[in-house]
């Protein structure tokens, strides 16, 4: 009977602290959420009392920072980007240039065993998959070959060859792939009318009695009994080159890239035959030229956010609509962007293809913002002061988006943290979260300072987007000329019908004794009429209704 009575009480204990610790939560809860909205409303209330201080400082700090992104640098290392930083292949390639350099064993090993440094690669192949072992395609193959060896890079004083630049063999000589030897004994052969010549394959031998190595030099290879090679559809050349200091490897860098203009401009001569150039740049040259290829793309999805923006943020009522403020949404999400631009150019950030996205996740953190600020503007209330409706503004809106932001933080840091072993992804985190700090900073003051413009643009009934007066009665007789239908019929509804019209919704206030005649004298009053007329017609009504209220208070 003891027991039972204790675990009672215990029961009874357990339900009161549960209940106890659910209410003292909620009340904390209601604790920080009011200090937080009181906080946020303080702070657009002090927004609104300094305008001008808020939108000018944004802008003078991006333009400041982002002058120096004009001397930006570009990260032209793929490998410390993209590769590991305790990749095995790193150690593994230290290995085997170690063991094996490259001008001593290149009679033996296949050469992409090992990152060769600077180099040039040539594909050469045919349409028709004709054989490039004919007479046709050796003389074409051996003519590249000869173009690509006359290559000059001018440098101050002295011109440059492949003679120079080249690696070298034992015997001081340019290293060349073994197929040119073939190739050029095959000429000789058939020159001579010689028939006991045969290639094999993947090992051939020459007339000096070397045994090289094609396999990775002729591809769609047919092959008769005895490996004898029958045809090929494919031939590739490599030239490797020296990089031994600095100079050499600018040198080497302009070689490579006039390399691939000479292949390209021998591949239009001859449209027999197709050539793939590749280079030890060309990942680097491709992975830096992502932002080039993608300006259409980005341009017309700029464009098209552009004018969403400015229609979502537009209503019928043309006082209270405000397109101008989408258009100032991004604006401020162009001014984050140039701030980090800027800090990390400062910092020696370097700029690489990837920073592409960052200005996507920006648009959506800002105007996610800037969206939430403009629908708890149009609930405050109308009579308000503007410096009441934004403190009710950031009291309602800035506790949401102040979670978001903390959220894209959280998560674009634990990215940037050094656990991350990807070097572009730690970049782009760590970028990111720059960003969509200072884009939270300026949603705060720079837009809200522009909310706070529009707001008093609002209360003196002004056009949202010309800015112009607009007055309390819209004269149907403005617009449309003396003696006509619509005068006649306008005049006689309104004079038996008073201000209700057949279509549910619609009405009209004019004088119905009273007929002008539209003269359009100036570009000024085609606007102001622009104005009256482009107007929610509602909105006389509630102009009137509040004027009566002031009048009565």
């Amino acid at each position: 009977m003891v027991l039972p009575g204790l675990w009672e009480s215990f029961r009874f204990r357990r339900a009161h602290l549960a209940l106890l610790s659910c209410f003292c939560t909620r009340m904390l809860r209601q604790v920080l959420h009011r200090g937080l909205r009181t906080s946020f409303a303080r702070l657009g209330h002090f927004v609104a009392s300094h305008p001008v201080f808020f939108a000018s400082a944004p802008v003078l700090i991006s333009i400041l920072l982002g002058a120096s992104f004009s001397k930006y640098q570009i990260e032209e290392s793929v490998e410390h980007l993209l590769a590991p930083k305790h990749s095995l292949a790193k150690i593994e390639r230290n290995l085997v240039n170690s063991l094996f350099p490259v001008n001593r064993s290149k009679h033996r090993l296949y050469s992409d065993l090992q990152t060769p440094g600077r180099y040039g690669r040539v594909i050469i192949t045919s349409f028709v998959k004709a054989n490039m072992l004919d007479q046709h395609h050796t003389d074409l193959i051996l003519k590249l070959h000869s173009a690509v060896t006359r290559i000059q890079v001018q440098r101050p004083g002295f011109n440059y060859t492949f003679a120079h630049i080249c690696i070298l063999n034992n015997d001081k000589s340019c290293i060349v792939d073994d197929i040119i030897h073939v190739l050029k004994e095959l000429k000789a052969a058939r020159l001579s009318n010689q028939t006991n010549f045969a290639i094999t394959y993947p090992i051939t031998h020459l007339k000096d009695g070397r045994e090289v190595y094609n396999g990775h030099q002729l591809g769609g290879v047919t092959v008769h009994s005895k490996d004898r090679v029958k045809s090929a559809e494919a031939i590739q050349l490599t030239y490797y080159l020296q990089a031994i200091n600095s100079l050499n490897d600018i040198v080497a860098e302009k070689w490579e890239s006039n390399f691939c203009d000479t292949v390209e401009l021998f591949q239009k001569f001859n449209r027999n035959v197709t050539m793939y150039p590749f280079t030890s740049s060309s990942l680097q040259k491709d992975f830096q030229k992502t932002s080039r290829v993608s300006e259409h793309y980005l341009t017309t999805s700029l464009v098209l956010v552009v004018i969403l923006a400015m229609l979502c943020c537009s209503m019928q009522d043309c006082v209270r609509s405000k397109p101008w403020l989408g258009l100032l949404g991004l604006l401020t999400v162009t001014l984050a962007t140039l701030t980090a631009a800027g800090i990390i150019n400062l910092t020696g950030g370097k700029y690489n293809s990837t920073f592409l996205g960052i200005p996507f996740i920006m648009l959506g953190h800002g105007l996610y913002g800037t969206f939430e600020m403009l629908s708890s503007w149009r609930k405050t209330r109308e009579d308000q002061h503007v410096k009441e409706r934004t403190a009710a503004v950031f009291a309602d809106s800035m506790l949401s988006f102040s979670l978001t932001t903390a959220m894209y933080l959280v998560t674009f840091g634990i990215g940037a943290s050094p656990f991350t072993n990807i070097e572009a992804a730690r970049i782009f985190c760590c970028n990111s979260c720059i960003a969509i700090f200072f884009n939270y900073l300026y949603v705060l003051s720079f837009y809200g300072s522009s909310l706070v413009f529009t707001g008093y643009i609002e209360n003196n009934y002004q056009h949202s987007i010309f800015c112009r007066k607009v007055s309390e009665e819209s004269d149907l007789s403005n617009i449309v000329a003396t003696a006509t239908r619509t005068m006649e019929y306008t005049t006689a509804q309104q004079k038996y019908f008073s201000n209700y019209s057949p279509v549910i919704g619609c009405a009209f206030k004019s004088d119905p004794y009273t007929v002008q005649v539209l003269v359009f004298d100036s570009i000024s009053h085609i606007l102001s009429l622009l104005c009256h007329f482009t107007c929610d017609t509602n909105f006389s009504a509630t102009v009137k209704e509040k004027k009566e209220r002031e009048e009565n208070s």
